[in-house]
């Protein structure tokens, strides 16, 4: 029998999907903080459906896929609205988005053709909190430490990748 995707973990993880649309309006009508209260929200609600799938053992291949795409699309609709709204640059934004572009091409080349399930590791969620932190200091205009963590989420994505290499070979 499939799995079930109909469970609390994959509800929490719609609602994050759902706050995708209030948080971009709200960047895009000048409510930065209300926008942000938005983001910090989503970002830890994903702490919450990872922790909730575990718990009640509801942990689905879909819902490990669909929390990975919604985070991905909180995090590139928002970088598209800081570029379109002027707060960065558009090379900074594919600065910040790349790494995902690069997990996403390793997985589609290695691992699908294996039937490898996606996994994360303790690196790539080090680094999508890195990811987040920018995003969040970018909103708050606090630029002093971005360039870090873009360092922090390069040099933490490099390991996740060398872990996903590692897997395949095992496999």
């Amino acid at each position: 029998m499939g799995e079930k995707i109909l469970n609390i973990p994959n509800a929490v993880t719609l609602v994050r999907f759902i706050l995708v649309i209030p948080f971009i309006y709200m960047l895009f009508i000048g409510e930065n903080l209300s926008s942000l209260f938005i983001f910090l929200l989503a970002v830890l609600s994903d702490k919450l459906d990872g922790t909730l799938a575990r718990r009640l053992k509801q942990e689905t291949q879909f819902g490990k896929t669909f929390d990975a795409l919604t985070d991905s699309l909180m995090v590139i609709s928002g970088l598209v609205a800081l570029f379109v709204l002027g707060y960065i640059p558009i090379i900074l934004a594919i600065m910040i988005f790349l790494p995902r572009i690069i997990t996403a091409i390793l997985f589609l080349l290695f691992f699908i053709p294996k039937k490898i399930k996606f996994f994360t590791t303790i690196y790539s969620r080090v680094a999508a909190l890195f990811v987040y932190t920018t995003i969040a200091f970018i909103m708050l205009e606090i630029t002093i430490l971005i360039y870090g963590l873009i360092i922090g989420i390069y040099i933490l994505s490099f390991i996740h990748w060398y872990e996903m290499v590692k897997v395949k070979k095992d496999a």
